[in-house]
């Protein structure tokens, strides 16, 4: 069983969630929940866990990308954030980052030790949807 630390900082568990990730231990797949109103959405949710940073006009803070889809993205992240505020979250690539504005449209209470938020993209751009496709692809396999 993984258990992340609640010494470790947001990005060192997402880095740690994402090395037991690809050492073909931990299936995300194995965290979907199948509800009806999963059943509702209008694109299919990808479990993922991603580290990332969010920003809100001129502060920065981590984030963890808990799944996404075309349209949508659920974080976890140490924030109160308001439902309609827009942001952007940048997602670390091998080469560069992937840069994705949102608003927010729902909001969580704080849990164990992150606020987590559902967002809706403002704009997906083909790099986004291709990021999307490309963890689908890898999921079903």
């Amino acid at each position: 069983m993984l258990l992340i630390s609640p010494l470790l900082s947001l990005r060192d568990s997402a880095i740690k969630l994402q090395d037991t990730l690809n050492s073909g231990s931990f299936n995300p797949a194995s965290f979907l929940i199948k509800r009806d109103v999963m059943d509702k959405r209008a694109f299919e949710r990808i479990p993922v866990l991603l580290y990332a940073q969010l920003y809100c006009e001129d502060s920065v803070c981590d984030a963890l990308v808990l799944n996404l889809s075309q349209n949508g993205i659920y974080f976890s992240a140490e924030a109160t954030l308001s439902c309609g505020l827009d942001l952007d979250l940048s997602i670390p690539m091998e080469s560069n980052e992937l840069r994705v504005p949102f608003k927010i449209i729902r909001s969580s209470e704080k849990g164990f030790l992150y606020s987590r938020f559902g967002a809706e993209l403002l704009s997906p751009s083909p790099d986004y949807l291709s990021f999307v496709k490309s963890h689908k692809t890898s999921l079903s396999h």
